[in-house]
């Protein structure tokens, strides 16, 4: 009996031992797989939060580009993601063709008054200012680069809307227009009884020393008597205060209400080597002619007069050219410099049926197509839009 009772003790102290240490072994090995649970989970959300991030980045990334992708659709109407750029030489070069005109369809200033400006603007000229020779010296040197210039395709149409930018320029340039119904919608002159200092050129210190170059305005020095009225005419043309209401700021710097005497002929030259014009400068303004170096009584000169760039045209023409229902006459248009003969009293201007000739400043006789100056780092890429005219190309600013 009491054999049995002990090795039943004994037993029951072995039983109390063996689930002790299983009771130890379990906690132990809870514990250690507690931590390791934990470790797990804080590995496994780290890791989810930086899948998560790079996720979310590159979703930000792609919405940045679609919303791009859709500006640039909603600007330019269409997908230009791998748009090629083309050289300026390459448009120098197409430029030279007198049979070509080069449209740039998307600078957004209506000419005509039909809220369509895709035919409104062609190329006008080219200029390399990379700092050679006396022109670019610190004071004078426009910036460096190629610089391309356009010019209103035609005579701007004088609308009656007051906030256009052709009435609010012709204001401040002190200009009028006709009241002749076949001349009130492209006629100009001027009114020098309202010239003031601000609708005067230069007006700043920067007009003086980079205008001249810029616009190609260096031979004559327009403050030696700009007290006559033929030579204030002129400046009212070249003063960019009076004609920004034709600057887009998105794409160009300045505006001016027509070409230089020099430009014209410049650029003339470039597409018409084989019938050149020349320009000198006497003591009121210019002289030109078909040789070097004219002088004396030459105010005019005949040229090829089927160049549109020049000449949109090629009449004195009277009759409903803009479409509208209503006729029309007009010329030819006013440039920026002045004539060398009759003391100043006339204005150098493009005529139908001259070619470039010079008239007095108060008569209506002519309109105007101002000039526009791009920045420096605007480029050219083809343009899809095809508006179907003869040996017409078609470009777009970016």
């Amino acid at each position: 009996m009491h054999v049995h009772q002990r090795s039943s003790h004994i037993i029951s102290e072995e039983c109390k031992q063996r689930n002790f240490l299983k009771r130890e072994t379990f906690n132990k090995f809870n514990s250690e797989n507690g931590s390791i649970t934990i470790l797990v989970i804080v590995a496994f959300i780290f890791c989810m939060t930086f899948l998560f991030s790079i996720y979310w980045k590159n979703t930000n990334d792609q919405i940045a580009v679609l919303q791009a992708e859709q500006m640039t659709k909603e600007i330019y109407g269409k997908d230009v993601a791998n748009v090629d750029y083309i050289h300026l030489d390459q448009i120098t070069n197409i430029f030279k063709d007198e049979t070509k005109l080069l449209y740039v369809t998307n600078y957004p200033v209506d000419i005509d008054g039909d809220h369509d400006f895709t035919d409104d603007w062609e190329i006008f000229y080219i200029e390399d200012y990379e700092g050679e020779g006396e022109e670019a010296t610190p004071n004078n040197q426009p910036d460096a680069g190629k610089r391309i210039f356009l010019i209103a395709s035609d005579y701007v149409k004088i609308v009656d809307d007051p906030d256009s930018p052709i009435q609010k320029s012709i204001e401040k340039a002190c200009m009028k227009r006709s009241t002749v119904d076949k001349q009130k919608d492209y006629l100009l002159s001027w009114d020098v009884n309202k010239f003031q200092y601000n609708c005067i050129y230069p007006n700043s210190i920067e007009q003086a020393n980079v205008f001249p170059v810029l616009f190609k305005h260096t031979l004559y020095d327009l403050s030696k008597n700009h007290s006559i009225d033929g030579l204030e005419c002129v400046t009212t043309l070249l003063c960019t205060d009076n004609w920004s209401d034709f600057k887009d700021g998105n794409y160009a710097d300045y505006a001016i209400g027509g070409p230089t005497l020099e430009m014209w002929i410049d650029s003339w030259n470039l597409r018409h080597p084989n019938n050149m014009g020349y320009y000198a400068v006497g003591k009121f303004g210019y002289y030109i002619g078909t040789e070097p170096n004219p002088q004396g009584a030459l105010s005019y000169i005949l040229l090829n007069q089927t160049d549109l760039l020049y000449f949109p045209h090629t009449t004195n023409k009277e009759g409903d050219f803009d479409g509208d229902g209503e006729e029309e006459t007009c010329s030819g248009y006013w440039l920026a410099s002045p004539c060398g003969l009759y003391e100043g009293h006339n204005v150098m201007r493009a005529w139908a049926s001259d070619g470039v000739a010079d008239h007095w400043y108060a008569n209506f006789i002519s309109g105007v197509r101002p000039i526009i100056c791009l920045k420096a780092d605007v480029e050219l890429v083809k343009s899809d839009i095809d508006l179907g005219k003869d040996n017409a190309e078609y470009y777009e600013l970016r």
